[in-house]
């Protein structure tokens, strides 16, 4: 195959999707229509003699051929864009640039309000894009450059190319409505188990961590309420006698009133992720340093 036959944009397709599975995902992050993507990739396809994707389903699975071909893809791109960047300056200031953020909404809830007041103060015409992003493609994107930064719990033994910081550490609480009995009095294990729960979770089914540490403690809080959103929990706690178990910045900035829990459990500890991509992208490592300053 000779290199100087190849449209090098027919890599950026291809990267594209393979990282989100479908011809309609990658026109759209590509800002190109549909066909346009189609025709990139029959062109690549000649180019290869190689079907390099089929469709299973709604999404476009790679051949043996294509996935042996994106490790050194998105090297060679990571490269070229590496390049460009090299000797660039961020300046806040006169900036114009879109950053996207990979985290859950509670901890949108705990950081972006400590963050974008300062973000839009320096950076006026930078915008952020928060979203949540699978915890094994977050990586993927970032090598893609599609993604910039994630906040995300810490887990140990995570990807182990994905560079971290320690953003914040905050301990859990129970929140109550207003005028509760229960904030006259030191609350104890069977009051806190009495408390009929509201519980937050994205998932359908299965047990929060406070659940499972009231496990092993040997018992059982009762969930009442399971819902997906943290957007609830102000309205539902304050009209009803539910209790929730929220950490602590989150509760104080709900304005709800709060009692420390009655048994000791595992804070929440965040780290705030990046790739070593975006460690050589000035503009990233603006925005990690500001979100680091602003929640301390």
């Amino acid at each position: 195959m000779q290199l100087h036959r190849i449209d090098l944009n027919l890599l950026v397709v291809f990267e594209a999707i393979y990282t989100h599975g479908s011809i309609t995902r990658a026109s759209q992050v590509l800002f190109i229509t549909q066909p346009a993507v189609s025709n990139a990739l029959a062109r690549l396809r000649r180019h290869c003699g190689d079907e390099l994707f089929y469709r299973s389903g709604r999404h476009m699975q790679p051949t043996a051929r294509a996935q042996a071909m994106i490790g050194p893809v998105r090297q060679a791109l990571g490269m070229i864009r590496q390049s460009l960047q090299d000797g660039m300056e961020f300046v806040p200031e006169t900036a114009s640039r879109t950053f996207r953020l990979s985290m859950a909404d509670i901890v949108e809830a705990i950081v972006l309000p400590r963050c974008l007041p300062e973000v839009t103060r320096q950076a006026p015409d930078c915008r952020v894009h928060s979203y949540p992003v699978e915890r094994s493609n977050i990586l993927q994107q970032m090598d893609a450059g599609q993604l910039d930064l994630a906040i995300d719990v810490a887990q140990p033994g995570r990807e182990p190319l994905l560079l971290h910081q320690p953003l914040l550490q905050d301990r859990y609480v129970c929140v109550v409505r207003p005028g509760h009995p229960l904030l006259e009095q030191e609350l104890d294990m069977d009051g806190y188990l009495a408390l009929q729960h509201l519980h937050i979770s994205s998932r359908r089914q299965g047990s929060g961590h406070i659940d499972l540490h009231l496990e092993q403690l040997g018992v059982q809080r009762q969930v009442s309420v399971r819902a997906r959103h943290y957007l609830l929990v102000q309205p539902l706690i304050s009209k009803t006698e539910l209790a929730a178990t929220l950490p602590e910045r989150l509760a104080r900035q709900l304005g709800l009133p709060y009692l420390p829990l009655p048994f000791p459990s595992p804070a929440l500890t965040l780290n705030l992720y990046w790739s070593q991509r975006a460690g050589q992208d000035p503009a990233v490592m603006w925005l990690k340093e500001l979100i680091l300053q602003s929640v301390e």
